[in-house]
Order: C-alpha cells, then structure tokens, then sequence
C-alpha cells in the first residue's frame, strides 16, 4: 500500500504542471475517471436502453449550433497555437519544453490547452446525438475508443504537459476537426449532400496524416534530451500508435 501511496502522490502532485493543478476537472484523476466511466454506461447501457421504444429524435436544429461552436472552437484553439506559441516563442519542433514560469505568454499556452481539454470534453456529445438518431451503426468501436481516450488526451495535457512539445499536436488535431466539423455542419443543413459529399474518404486520410506527423514528431522529444517528459512522449506514441492502426484498418475495410 505504501508503495501505491507513494506513486499516486508521485504521479498526482509531484510532476504535475504546478500552475494548472487546481484548474477545473485537473487536481484529481477520479474525476476524469467518473467522466469517462459515465460516458461509457451511457453509450453502452442507458443510451440504448432509453432510445429502445423510441422513434428517433430530431436534433438538426441544436447539431447546427453545436458543428458550428465546434468549428468556432477548433479555429480559435489552431490560430493562438499558432500566433502565441510558433510566431512568439519560436519553439524548437524537434523537441520543447514546457516553460512552467508565469509570465502571461505561457500562462495563456496553458489556457490554450484548457480549452482543447474542454473541446475534447464537448466532444463527447458526438455520441449522443447518434443515440438520439439511432445512428447505431455510427458508434463503432472505434469511434467510443477515440472519443474517451482523446479525453483523457486533453487531461494529461492539462495536468502534466499544458505547453511546449505538445502544442503542434493539438494544433494538428484542431485544424482536422475543423475540417469533420464542416462536413457534418453541411449534413445537419442538408442530409441529402449525404451522397455528393466526397469528403469522408479524405478526412479519413487527413486524421491518418495527423498521427504519422504526431508520432514523428514525439518520438523526435523522446530521442532528443530537452526537458519534455519522456514518459507523456512514450505514453503519447503507444496511444498513436494504437489508433493510428485502428484508423488503418477501418480505411482499408471502407474504402479499398
């Protein structure tokens, strides 16, 4: 027991980014844990228990208004990664620690992660329309495993590693959801583009992008020796890894 005490406080309190530990969602890993737990029940057990005698839901009208706070969001998170942190910082891309002073360029870096954490947060509701539709083929595997696990993406970067190496990645992930939120926002308009939209396939291609540009450029942080933790970086390449084959496969399923 003394050895598990010593490891949470460890890992809970002693590399954790000291100025967003008391941030909300972030002092404790038990409250990413029951949000995580409570969107799984939902998915697997209370959605489709509640929507079984149900016809589906109109939702088009609120999809609108959320596809577009997503496209919001993701395009406000990519332009201040780009202007706060490559044009004012002019990081290192091979390899960039996360400056954990207080000067308000860093510190709004932080904030900067916050609300990617936050956006991962809202994502969640992806699902939820597709219960209420009845979208059952839409909530693959696939989809529920990305979705919980680029929370808790977002939470780690939050508690241990708001800035630095890990910015291009949540830039990347943005501008790519801005992109899946555009298509959708043209759906929820009209469902008939359905058919005529050739998008999916290439948005399919560009999430691949993403994680071979991900997954070089943290394993570049995990060779060079520059103060970003190893361990987010081998953590983060297992993670890549994982989906990215995940990815792979749906694609070559679907579109070969």
């Amino acid at each position: 027991m003394n050895y598990f005490a010593r490891f949470y406080k460890y890992a809970n309190e002693e590399i954790t980014d000291p100025r967003t530990k008391d941030w909300l969602f972030v002092s404790s890993p038990s409250t990413i844990l029951f949000i995580i737990l409570l969107y799984l029940f939902v998915v697997r057990k209370l959605g489709p228990k509640f929507m079984k005698n149900r016809k589906p839901y109109n939702v088009d009208g609120v999809m609108i208004v959320y596809n577009i706070l997503q496209i919001f969001l993701s395009s406000f998170i990519v332009i201040e990664i780009i202007r706060s942190y490559f044009v004012k910082t002019k990081p290192n891309l091979f390899c960039d620690a996360v400056n954990t002073s207080t000067e308000e360029i860093y510190l709004y870096h932080a904030f900067i992660v916050q609300l990617y954490f936050f956006a991962k947060l809202l994502e969640l509701f992806d699902t939820i329309f597709f219960i209420l539709r009845k979208k059952w083929n839409q909530i693959s595997t696939l989809h529920v495993f990305h979705h919980s696990g680029m929370v808790f993406v977002g939470w780690v970067a939050i508690k241990y590693v708001p800035g630095g190496h890990s910015m291009l990645t949540l830039a990347l992930n943005s501008f790519v959801h801005i992109v899946m939120y555009i298509y959708y926002l043209l759906l929820s308009v009209n469902p008939n583009l359905r058919t005529s939209i050739w998008w999916k396939k290439h948005i399919t291609q560009l999430q691949l992008t993403q994680f071979f540009i991900i997954l070089f450029h943290h394993l570049s942080a995990f060779i060079v020796n520059c103060g970003y933790p190893k361990t987010v970086s081998f953590w983060v390449l297992n993670h890549i890894i994982f989906i990215a084959a995940l990815f792979t496969d749906f694609y070559v399923r679907t579109y070969i």
